[in-house]
C-alpha cells in the first residue's frame, strides 16, 4: 500500500517541477522583453536628431539576449 503513496508523491513532485519551470520561463521572457527588446523599440521611435551612438543600443540589447 505504501507503494501507491510513493507514486502519488512522485506525481506531485513532477507537477511542482513543471510549475517552477513555467514560472522561470515567464520571468526569462519578461527580462528579454524589457532588457533586450524595449531599448530597440525605443530607439526606433526616437526623434531623428537625438544625440547618442546608434550602434550602442543594439549592441547592449544583443548582450541581454
Amino acid at each position: 500500500m505504501g507503494n501507491g503513496n510513493d507514486a502519488g508523491s512522485q506525481l506531485v513532485a513532477n507537477e511542482r517541477a513543471k510549475l517552477t519551470a513555467a514560472y522561470v520561463n515567464g520571468v526569462a521572457i519578461a527580462v528579454l522583453a524589457v532588457g533586450g527588446l524595449a531599448p530597440l523599440f525605443a530607439q526606433r521611435t526616437a526623434a531623428p536628431g537625438s544625440p547618442g551612438q546608434p550602434w550602442l543600443t543594439p549592441a547592449l540589447s544583443l548582450l541581454c539576449i
